[in-house]
């Protein structure tokens, strides 16, 4: 027999028994469905939605510090297109000129093109208490698996991937037990049924001897 059938018949409620706690464990990893980096990716989501309205506040200040003019002060990108004036003037005077009014000038893109994203950003965002619970929820599932099946995700889909191979061996040894043991049935019934025929035919001809002993002992 082979090693793993083997095995199954020293303790075949053992092997059921493991049988079982493979397709639990391999139904469970299944229906959680984890992606890889699926928990960094929802962890982040859940400290922006834990801090959302704070973060909300200081984006809108942020804009109002890029955009809004007073009496007393200048927005800062107003104050870098006046900057950008100022050293246009003279840019051609020298080569540090010239880099100083191109530096303005690459910074005041860069930080125009920040407000633009932020304002963008503002708008897109917004605290979805339904999202929340979800990811939430999505976490813990996560958190519980951890402590179940490995400390982080890769670990825990290498494991789902070790124990379905396990499972699907197991399965197989099963199922081979299970026709190994009715083949040896089959064969076990037809020794007993020729043990039996062969019982009957020695008690026919023990009887048959017994009578014929008889018979010459009367008529001697």
């Amino acid at each position: 027999m082979d090693q793993d059938i083997k095995e199954i018949a020293g303790d075949e409620l053992e092997a059921n028994r493991k049988l079982e706690r493979l397709k639990f464990e391999l139904e469970e990893l299944s229906e959680a469905d984890l992606k890889t980096n699926e928990d960094t990716d929802l962890e982040e989501q859940f400290r922006t939605y834990k801090h959302l309205e704070n973060v909300q506040v200081n984006l809108g200040r942020v804009n109002e510090i890029m955009n809004t003019e007073s009496f007393e002060t200048v927005s800062i990108l107003q104050g870098l297109r006046e900057a950008i004036k100022l050293l246009g003037e003279f840019e051609d005077l020298n080569s540090d000129l010239k880099a100083f009014y191109n530096q303005a000038d690459r910074a005041f893109y860069e930080l125009e093109d920040l407000n633009s994203q932020i304002e963008t950003y503002k708008q897109d965002v917004y605290f979805d208490e339904e999202t929340y619970l979800n990811i939430e929820t999505r976490l813990d599932l996560i958190n519980n698996m951890k402590r179940k099946y490995g400390h982080t995700v890769e670990a825990i889909l290498t494991y789902k991937e070790s124990i379905e191979a396990e499972y699907e061996q197991l399965q197989k040894a099963m199922h081979l037990y299970s026709r190994y043991q009715e083949e040896r049935k089959v064969k076990v019934d037809a020794y007993l049924k020729v043990a039996h025929k062969l019982t009957q035919i020695r008690k026919e001809k023990a009887h048959a001897f017994e009578k014929e002993i008889k018979k010459e002992t009367q008529s001697s």
